[in-house]
């Protein structure tokens, strides 16, 4: 049992809900989609298309991360429309308030399994080499014991479990563990390392997991997401090949940065991995200004996200900034665990900005304050959160 990560692919059409990218084994698996629009649902989707500029007609197998073709040919306004979330108290979407998707929009992912990994984020993501890692080496086989487990990206883990995604990528790993008849061992990276450990909360999966492998996990948070969030900054967390690709499709970098900046307003996973005062500290700085000498520290980030006018997400940051809450339950017994942090190279722990933080547009970039030791984007100082 392996697996790795892919991202939203397959079809798109005006209505509500969506799976996205991964990294989990044996499984893979897509969000449970509603039934029918009722008379008012259909006309507040046509309201809310015609807005965003994407027609109310269904797409089938394109790609949504990267934009592909046809909704390229939409522009910009219509992508955005179909990645943005909202946060929602709709009984009919989800257990408890939560985020979901914009009400024009569904997107599902292509059948998990073997076939998430043809999927192009797959592979500019680095992912294949670890498949290919895990074939030549332990003996697996994509599509036999090996299989990618996809999940939206876009939300945190609260947000996974009260729309229900949870418990469907639980299913996908019993139906690979019934077949098998072995226990799944998880492989997972970055927020999916986050993603994973909650999905190993699920009552169903007792006793179904042997391991957990978290790669470069989030569980200590990174200071790469706040200029992600401030100035659509994404090149620290973003494969150049992925970078390059993004601003071809978008029409260059400005284009690519204010995008990136309207897309990841209200995006629950970014905050979900901004810095964790237990790793880096409560009163560590994790962004300062120079001309007014404004400092956020990292138990106050908050107010980073009010100051950059990212209200909705500043009011709901104490419910999705909770991977600390998530690790101190750990994994349950019987499952072993690893952590694996890259150490060799220099690794934003603070940022400073020059000038004051805009509201509702993307500021400028910030500068590096200080580093440590990490992979780039994950500091190795989230290692001691995986000891406990």
């Amino acid at each position: 049992a392996a697996a790795t990560a892919a991202a939203p692919t397959g079809s798109v059409s005006l209505v509500d809900r969506s799976a996205g990218a991964a990294a989990v084994p044996p499984a893979v698996g897509a969000a449970a989609v509603p039934g029918g629009l009722t008379a008012a649902d259909a006309r507040a989707a046509a309201a809310a298309a015609a807005a965003s500029g994407c027609p109310l007609v269904p797409f089938e197998n394109v790609n949504v991360w990267l934009p592909s073709a046809p909704l390229a040919t939409l522009g910009s306004k219509c992508w955005k429309s179909l990645m943005q979330l909202s946060y929602s108290d709709s009984a009919r979407l989800v257990s408890r308030p939560s985020y979901v998707n914009n009400t024009n929009v569904r997107v599902t992912v292509n059948r998990p399994g073997a076939s998430a990994m043809r999927y192009p984020l797959f592979s500019l993501a680095g992912y294949m080499r670890l498949v290919d890692f895990l074939e030549n080496n332990f003996d697996y086989s994509r599509g036999v014991d090996l299989f990618a487990l996809p999940y939206d990206f876009r939300l945190d883990v609260d947000s996974m479990a009260a729309s229900g995604q949870l418990r469907v990528l639980a299913q996908e790993v019993l139906k690979r563990v019934a077949r098998s008849g072995q226990r799944a061992i998880f492989i997972a990276h970055s927020h999916g390392a986050t993603v994973g450990l909650q999905l190993l909360q699920e009552p169903s999966l007792k006793g179904k997991v042997q391991g957990f492998i978290a790669l470069a996990p989030m569980f200590g948070g990174s200071a790469a997401t706040l200029a992600a969030r401030a100035s659509g900054l994404w090149d620290y967390m973003m494969p150049p090949l992925l970078t390059e690709e993004l601003t071809a499709v978008l029409g260059g970098p400005e284009q690519l940065k204010q995008a990136m900046y309207s897309l990841t307003q209200g995006m629950p996973s970014v905050a979900q991995m901004m810095p964790y005062a237990e790793a880096f500290g409560p009163q560590a700085v994790a962004v300062s200004v120079a001309s007014s000498n404004k400092k956020y520290r990292v138990e106050g980030l908050g107010s980073f996200l009010s100051d950059i006018g990212d209200t909705a997400m500043a009011s709901t940051y104490s419910q999705v900034h909770a991977a600390a809450a998530l690790l101190k339950a750990g994994p349950p017994p019987g499952v072993q665990s690893f952590c694996i942090y890259g150490a060799s190279s220099d690794t934003p722990l603070s940022l400073r900005y020059e000038r004051p933080l805009l509201a509702g547009q993307p500021n400028e970039l910030p500068g590096v304050e200080s580093v440590g030791k990490g992979d780039g984007v994950a500091p190795l100082s989230g290692l001691r959160l995986c000891k406990r």
